[in-house]
């Protein structure tokens, strides 16, 4: 499994600026359990320590305001292209089933099932092959 944090360069453009192998990254482990830390925030709104994009013309507006939640499943099917877009949101993505190009304005990641992302409010857009792709996705409102 692997984790990704999307964020912008020195020239104020997506993309990925750590991917790291999460498995064996345990910080809680009991008899038959073990977890792994991915990301946490503290705030609500959370704060961000990544810079990310303003609100422009590629803004997608998802309807999560400032401090709310949303927890979706999506289904994209074969050969799925989004637009390139940006939201006010940190978002929480790990693939189910399936893999999904995540383009950047400056590269991109390629995640399989077991694989997730961080992407707070930075350009992107996902592309599917020909199996689709099946994500569970949480977004966290910005202010």
């Amino acid at each position: 499994m692997r984790f990704f944090i999307i964020g912008l360069n020195a020239d104020g453009r997506s993309t990925v600026i750590e991917e790291r192998q999460i498995d064996g990254e345990i910080s809680l482990h009991r008899s038959g359990l073990e977890a792994a830390r991915l990301w946490s925030t503290m705030e609500q709104p959370p704060e961000l320590e990544i810079p990310r994009h303003d609100v422009d013309d590629a803004w997608m507006d998802l309807g999560v305001g400032p401090g709310a939640n949303r927890w979706v499943i999506v289904n994209f099917g074969p050969d799925y292209v989004s637009e390139m877009h940006h939201t006010s949101t940190l978002d929480y993505d790990l693939i189910v089933a399936g893999s999904i190009t995540l383009e950047l304005e400056c590269g991109e990641a390629i995640l399989s099932a077991g694989d997730c992302a961080v992407i707070p409010g930075c350009m992107h857009r996902w592309r599917t092959g020909v199996e689709g792709c099946t994500m569970s996705a949480v977004t966290l409102g910005l202010g």
